[in-house]
């Protein structure tokens, strides 16, 4: 039968000329031990109960996406943006604000837009189901979410429990609707009282405009008594914001798409060391590879990073988290588009 072999491949070695035979040989097991616990990545996958349902393909959509995505994959750049223009308003409003915040409120909100999207059009409702549900990206955009939710929601109960304030930095604009989401479930579904408690929820983001929208979905979902403080900034600078206060969750999901692996190490072990509080936790993501990246680059969303598991595994090294006392628990999207890490810091004792 066939065998499976695992090669490890790892940095290569070169600061040990100044060092004694007993500990090069030290330094290069210590290596190789760090390099095959370390690249376990599946050990770090785990399973999480979303509050709502996650959306997939049946097998209808399936079996049309066969057919339908390799033609959409290969026309012609100003064909597909043509098509996407004057089918629906969305898709028009998509490729208009492609990354942005007000691109994924378009994803966002779908759901609750739908008894309205045939009121501007028959066409329009018709071909806006079509999109929101034979691409994978929009689905995996709110899946994204409900699973950034699920753990807000955990990490918000547990920290309240224990104390009577929250601490909350959120880096990036777009995924600030999983915060305003957390804390609507749990005064909603939850009736979590939070009269005796104190929020305080930082945002940086370097458009103003998407940190007004912020505080607007605030006012919109009864959240006043969160204490918001935004900040107009660019996170690739976040040591020079100075920073004070330490932080119980600190959230960046959707952000490190753009970022190169050397910025993600960096503001990770920054953010990880110095602004992460003891026993709080550490919310990012990264989007996958996957079969609608030529779709994404021919509509004019802003390039990005697709990483895989062992991608994900090298920047948590080089940021440090692994040598730092962890928790590191990876969430899988169901459609395989996206990942979700969660760094936990746990006091040593």
């Amino acid at each position: 039968g066939k065998k499976r072999i695992k090669i490890y491949i790892g940095e290569p070695i070169t600061d040990i000329s100044d060092l004694d035979i007993e500990e090069i040989s030290a330094t290069v097991m210590d290596r190789i031990k760090n390099l095959i616990e370390q690249d376990n990545v599946e050990s770090l996958i785990t399973k999480i109960e979303p509050l709502h349902k996650f959306e997939t393909h049946n097998w209808i959509i399936k079996i049309i996406r066969l057919f339908i995505l390799p033609i959409i994959n290969n026309l012609p750049e100003s064909l597909l943006k043509q098509i996407l223009r004057k089918t629906t308003k969305d898709s028009k409003h998509v490729l208009e604000k492609g990354g942005s915040t007000h691109a994924l409120e378009v994803l966002y909100t779908f759901h609750e837009r739908k008894k309205e999207i045939f009121k501007q059009g028959f066409f329009n409702g018709l071909f806006t189901i079509f999109w929101h549900n034979i691409l994978s990206q929009p689905k995996a955009v709110r899946n994204r979410l409900k699973i950034v939710e699920a753990l807000l929601v955990k990490n918000i109960k547990k920290i309240l429990d224990e104390k009577d304030s929250l601490k909350i930095l959120s880096l990036g604009g777009g995924s600030a609707r999983g915060i305003i989401q957390a804390f609507t479930h749990l005064l909603l579904k939850e009736n979590y009282n939070f009269a005796n408690k104190i929020v305080y929820f930082v945002n940086i983001d370097k458009d103003p405009n998407v940190l007004n929208m912020i505080s607007e979905n605030f006012r919109k979902f009864n959240l006043n008594f969160i204490k918001f403080q935004p900040i107009v900034g660019n996170v690739k600078e976040i040591e020079e914001f100075n920073l004070k206060d330490k932080f119980d969750i600190i959230e960046i999901v959707g952000l490190f798409d753009y970022f190169k692996d050397e910025e993600i190490s960096r503001i990770l072990n920054y953010v990880f060391t110095n602004l992460l509080n003891k026993n709080g936790s550490l919310i990012w993501g990264n989007i996958r590879p996957n079969n609608e990246m030529k779709f994404l680059q021919k509509i004019g969303w802003p390039n990005m990073f697709y990483r895989d598991y062992q991608q994900i595994i090298n920047i948590l090294k080089k940021a440090g988290i692994f040598q730092n006392n962890a928790k590191i628990l990876i969430y899988e999207e169901p459609l395989k588009i996206h990942f979700i890490i969660e760094c936990k810091k746990y006091e040593i004792t």
